[in-house]
């Protein structure tokens, strides 16, 4: 497989980088030829090899199903791997291709993982759901919702972005978790919290809504929660914001406006 490409370059590159690689590498010497490199690799007793084979794999399988398939093979095969950075490049890689239903096993396996670098793989691959995933998600809902508590803010925030924002999925206890979220002071996770309960129309995310409103720092996702819950009772804080000049320093300006406008207001 290093014949075919830098497999330093690639395990060290972002995910966009490492698809970019991936994908010229199949360029220059044939799809066919990459992917059983890769494959190779997966096989290989080095887990150097293993975590770029399965990278490959991931990369690859986004327009490849017979990359896919492999993937889903060596997934179930890597994911008791002892090694931390193989289980990893597991959870990366089938996140890559996590609307493949054959992906979700390993997903949830690694999200509750004793590593924190692979829990927090494995929920960004949860991120999006499956084709498979039933309308109530089901044992993703339920694993996500256990990381709501997790010990690292980063794991916590995807957590609540993938249940809370990314899917509809409306209980009274996903709502509850919510809830409790909106006290976090790390990452992005209140925010996202209250974007979340704001969608599912939950009027209980206005006290703090309204206090992060009156704040002149107060961060995007507070002003797109109030977008989404619509409710007049924000619009002089967030007037108030427009008027200080917000919009200008953000790095999403257009939300303050759409919630003044889902608000009744209109700036001027």
């Amino acid at each position: 497989m290093d014949e075919l490409l830098d497999v330093h370059l690639l395990l060290g590159s972002d995910p966009h980088e490492r698809i970019d690689l991936v994908v010229a590498a199949a360029s220059v010497h044939e799809l066919d030829r990459v992917r059983e490199a890769a494959s190779r690799a997966v096989s290989s007793s080095r887990p150097l090899m293993q975590a770029a084979g399965i990278l490959a794999l991931g990369a690859l399988g986004i327009d490849d199903a017979a990359s896919r398939g492999a993937l889903a093979t060596a997934a179930a095969t890597l994911v008791g791997s002892e090694d931390d950075d193989v289980r990893e490049a597991v959870a990366q890689a089938a996140g890559m291709c996590s609307t493949d239903g054959r992906m979700t096993l390993p997903l949830l396996v690694l999200a509750d993982d004793a590593s924190t670098a692979v829990r927090l793989a494995a929920v960004r691959g949860l991120a999006v759901s499956a084709d498979d995933e039933p309308d109530d998600g089901g044992d993703v809902a339920a694993l996500l919702l256990r990381r709501f508590d997790d010990p690292d803010p980063d794991v916590r925030d995807f957590a609540v972005f993938a249940l809370g924002v990314n899917r509809d999925v409306d209980t009274p206890a996903i709502r509850d978790a919510l809830l409790q979220r909106l006290d976090d002071d790390e990452a992005d996770t209140a925010g996202e919290a209250a974007v979340a309960l704001a969608r599912r129309g939950d009027r209980r995310v206005l006290p703090a809504l309204k206090e992060r409103l009156a704040r002149a720092d107060v961060g995007n996702l507070w002003v797109e929660a109030a977008a989404e819950l619509a409710d007049p009772v924000t619009l002089p804080a967030l007037l108030a914001l427009w008027h200080a000049g917000w919009a200008k320093d953000d790095a999403r300006p257009q939300v303050l406006l759409e919630a003044i406008q889902a608000c009744g207001g209109a700036a001027t």
